[in-house]
């Protein structure tokens, strides 16, 4: 999967905020720049925790235009409607048929990614998508493939790559500096556990969140 560039940001600290804005403001510009639009129409499926955050920084960037939110959760939808003027679709598939959608953010749970990529690669639509790509190995692999071939741009949220602590260390790694590496050793904290219906349709923590250590270990060791 190394064809598949790396995701923004999407957790911080509150003393990180002001940074964590200006890299996503920063990966947001690079990425929309690759598409070659002057102003971009922006469709986000899923605004929970993270689809939120999305949401506002789309709706922030000077080239992109916040078009159309979808979720099934319809609280939560209008309450991100009224905070950034996107219009709601009450439909998935009124996103993938809209002609002016150029990009669509998936931030829904993992167990729709994989159909949603698919949908989005026919359409021939630019995606990012939340981590993990899919809850089955195989059928990640076979959407990646699709996409690939697609020949759409497309991202996953890899996020921690952009963490300037984390990049230091890789370059550390990569001039010599730490010497022969024999084992890495991880840890992440958070504020308290995901809800059991997150757990449900996510994976699970090894999953959902694990999978940022599996990224983090290949990209600094590499």
């Amino acid at each position: 999967m190394e064809q598949w560039s790396s995701g923004i940001l999407e957790e911080c600290t509150l003393p990180d905020v002001i940074g964590y804005r200006l890299r996503v403001v920063c990966y947001l510009s690079c990425f929309f720049l690759v598409l070659l639009s002057p102003m971009l129409n922006v469709a986000l499926i899923g605004t929970g925790f993270i689809g939120s955050v999305h949401a506002a920084n789309v709706a922030r960037h000077p080239e992109t235009n916040l078009a159309a939110i979808h979720d099934v959760e319809l609280s939560r939808l209008s309450q991100i409607a009224v905070q950034t003027g996107a219009k709601i679709a009450q439909d998935v598939e009124q996103i993938f048929a809209a002609k002016d959608i150029d990009v669509v953010f998936i931030a829904s749970s993992t167990n729709t990614h994989i159909d949603y990529l698919r949908q989005a690669a026919q359409r021939g639509k630019a995606v990012y998508c939340e981590k993990p790509i899919g809850l089955n190995y195989q059928h990640a692999k076979e959407v990646v493939e699709f996409v690939g071939k697609s020949g759409v741009p497309a991202t996953i949220g890899f996020n921690r790559r952009f963490d300037p602590n984390h990049a230091a260390l890789r370059e550390e790694v990569n001039n010599g500096s730490v010497g022969k590496i024999e084992i890495i050793q991880m840890s992440s904290r958070g504020p308290k556990p995901p809800p059991l219906e997150y757990v449900v349709v996510s994976g699970g923590q090894m999953l959902d969140q694990a999978i940022h250590f599996f990224d983090l270990l290949r990209w600094i060791s590499k």
